[in-house]
């Protein structure tokens, strides 16, 4: 019997090893994170008319480039990096039997996967499991990255220094940037949890990341004052209005791992009150998009109860976050709450059902505003403005801002004992909201496998 627990061991290990083969085969170059706002961290040069030369008129002045990729880029690491984790909690729980001298089990759920129940493992039972998640992420803040929703403008120089855009006529038109990105994850985390007392576990959570990213910006020439056909503004001599800039990369390799705490304070069984501890730390190199570069401390409250064969949960908690790093200046504390339950609904299968949701406060979002944009509609004498000839039009343009993100997530999942204390896991997400924060449209597969010894 001692022997095939080692062996459960070091198949948990091989597991864990076979996916995560190539983890800490980092991506060339200054990094992933630094790949969109590099992408937007140059000048633009149009073609260099021989007559008049134009070439040089839309150089950001304003940074626009900059700052939105810097707003995207902050956005999405501040999120991606801190998505929630499995549970490093085992499934099985266990009182010694003085009387009989034996383990018992106190339950006959096996819990949730991405929720707490109060129960810990019992003294000196120690649980040892690995998880698989894939993510392709569509959207962030309600605005799709493959659509047109990541737009903004770019604004003419104004070149007779008057103040305006009007005269001359050609400084009314402007450059429409469109940005869309193609961003998968994939994280194996191996876990580990650990009796120390009959109310005292201990628990590791160490995640394996690997993420793909493909930026693409395109540059729209929209000649709304000099008309279509125009030779003043073009990309190259022939005339044409399209640019397009991109980049691409991926990195892989360890992220943020978890340490844990958690102590029963209260209850019998199955039915209980428990405090716990999470430690995230910045073991995941935040340039890579594997980390955050912070340390995250999550105090979090853990309540349960069983009711025959059906037994509901709940977590209510507070991430602090502190630390500082290039990539991140400032991570968002959370607030993070958990409702749901685990129903028993045989001896060796289990139903888990859970709301998932975490405020991000103070976070870095973006959001698509109309701009009213000034143009000449028709050319007077010479490079002016005709008088009084003076349109606009609505174009939507990227703003950075500050606000709360709350982000909802469903859980189902299935858990079930095929032999010994062996426990496989299958189990899905979905977000209930898709407007704010970072979103994966699809349902989000996870899948674990974990023995307690």
């Amino acid at each position: 019997m001692q022997r095939s627990r080692y062996w459960l061991a070091g198949f948990c290990l091989v597991v864990l090893l076979m996916p995560a083969g190539g983890a800490f085969a980092q991506s060339s170059g200054d990094g992933l994170a630094f790949l969109i706002p590099d992408l937007f961290s140059r000048d633009i040069f149009l073609f260099e008319a021989p007559v008049f030369d134009h070439s040089t008129h839309f150089i950001d002045e304003g940074e626009r480039l900059q700052a939105a990729g810097a707003a995207i880029n902050q956005a999405l690491v501040s999120q991606l990096a801190t998505f929630p984790l499995t549970s490093p909690s085992g499934g099985f729980s266990f009182e010694y039997n003085q009387a009989l001298g034996t383990f018992e089990r106190t339950t006959d759920s096996f819990g949730s996967l991405f929720a707490e129940r109060a129960l810990t493992n019992g003294k000196g039972k120690w649980t040892a499991g690995v998880s698989y998640l894939s993510a392709e992420w569509d959207s962030i803040d309600g605005l799709d990255f493959d659509g047109s929703d990541l737009a903004f403008q770019l604004q003419h120089q104004d070149t007779n220094q008057d103040d305006g855009v009007i005269d001359f006529f050609f400084e009314g038109d402007i450059i429409q940037a469109t940005t869309r990105l193609s961003l998968d994850t994939e994280t194996v985390t191996a876990y580990f949890n650990y009796g120390v007392t009959q109310r005292f576990d201990v628990a590791v959570a160490v995640p394996f990341q690997s993420v793909d990213l493909d930026a693409r910006a395109e540059l729209d020439i929209q000649r709304i004052a000099t008309g279509t056909g125009s030779p003043i503004h073009s990309w190259d001599a022939s005339g044409r209005t399209q640019e397009v800039f991109q980049d691409g990369d991926s990195s892989s390799g360890i992220g943020d791992i978890l340490v844990r705490g958690k102590w029963r304070f209260s209850g019998q069984g199955a039915s209980g009150w428990a405090a716990a501890l999470d430690l995230r730390l910045p073991t995941g190199d935040d340039e890579e998009l594997l980390g955050t570069g912070h340390t995250q401390a999550k105090v979090f409250l853990i309540g349960s109860a069983e009711w025959g064969s059906f037994s509901p949960h709940l977590n209510v908690g507070y991430t602090f976050s502190s630390g500082s790093s290039d990539v991140i200046k400032d991570l968002p504390d959370e607030i993070n709450y958990t409702l749901g339950f685990d129903w028993a609904v045989l001896p060796r299968f289990t139903v888990a059902a859970d709301f998932v949701g975490r405020t991000l406060r103070d976070a870095v979002r973006i959001r698509s505003v109309p701009d009213e944009f000034l143009f000449c509609t028709e050319q007077g004498q010479g490079p002016f403005c005709a008088p009084n000839a003076v349109g606009s039009t609505l174009r939507p343009n990227l703003e950075p801002y500050e606000g709360d993100i709350d982000s909802w997530l469903g859980s189902l999942g299935i858990r079930f004992n095929p032999v010994g204390n062996l426990l496989v896991s299958l189990n899905g997400l979905w977000y209930l909201n898709d407007d704010e924060g970072l979103v994966d449209e699809d349902v989000i597969p996870v899948i674990a496998i974990d023995y307690t010894f």
